[in-house]
């Protein structure tokens, strides 16, 4: 099983990033299996008459609702939701191959990563994480734009933060609806698992691959600090960049009044 995770700004193109990608699975012989971690909760949303292409603001709203509420009973709440479905596809996967069938292996693609732990999670089948970028495109301010669940896409965004280096490949849909296609067609079979993997030569030192190499099962707990950690350092970095900034105005200031 290959497990494909995607983040980026709502809007963006995530969803239509995991069906390109999915198109190139079936082609490749695989079968794709869409899945996100607000799937659960979309449904809900429909049955109550919410749906994302006639009520886009009421869709949002209890979607950030309802997702917001249920992460304060449990973190990992739907985390933990949708690994019921992984678990599921792992199952199915393993029936196939021991009744031979001719196409068995499953590539999950998540469309909605937005959080620290979701992008933990991941690391947990050692997936491939792919940062949707709107590289030179404007995105509509609105006001669900400050919503927390937009807050680590919009951290990402710039590509300075050290943080990105947990993602596997930055991808940018600037473009007609072709580029981002020609992208796709020349990285899904790496991303989908046919191509060398990063431990291919046993020198990665990520959590996931330490674990693959001791033949352990990595923990998602530990999978989060590691990233808390980038996250810490990245401030760090930036406090003292404002520090420093801070000293030379300081400085600046203590010139002119000399001079004058």
């Amino acid at each position: 099983m290959q497990m494909i995770l995607i983040a980026g700004q709502a809007g963006v193109g995530k969803t239509t990033l995991a069906h390109l990608i999915a198109k190139e699975v079936f082609d490749g012989g695989q079968i794709p299996v869409l899945l996100s971690f607000a799937g659960s909760l979309k449904a809900e949303a429909a049955r109550k008459g919410y749906t994302k292409e006639e009520f886009p603001d009421k869709y949002r709203e209890y979607c950030q609702s309802i997702g917001a509420s249920k992460r304060v009973e449990d973190e990992d709440y739907w985390v933990k939701v949708l690994d019921k479905s992984v678990q599921e596809n792992i199952r199915k996967e393993t029936e196939d191959m021991e009744n031979s069938s001719k196409f068995w292996e499953r590539v999950i693609i998540i469309d909605d990563c937005r959080y620290l732990n979701e992008l933990g999670y991941s690391t947990l089948y050692n997936a491939v994480t792919l940062f949707l970028s709107t590289g030179n495109r404007v995105l509509e301010k609105t006001e669900w734009r400050e919503h927390e669940s937009e807050l680590l896409a919009q951290r990402l965004e710039g590509g300075d933060d050290p943080l990105v280096d947990a993602f596997t490949d930055i991808v940018y849909n600037d473009g007609p609806l072709g580029d981002l296609q020609k992208v796709v067609k020349a990285n899904a079979p790496f991303w989908a698992g046919k191509e060398v993997p990063c431990d291919a030569e046993g020198l990665c030192t990520c959590v996931a691959c330490k674990a693959a190499r001791d033949g352990t099962q990595p923990i998602l707990a530990d999978i989060i600090e590691s990233l808390a950690d980038i996250l810490f350092l990245s401030e760090l970095k930036e406090e003292l960049e404002n520090e420093v900034e801070e000293e030379d105005e300081t400085e600046d200031e203590e010139t002119q009044d000399s001079d004058t």
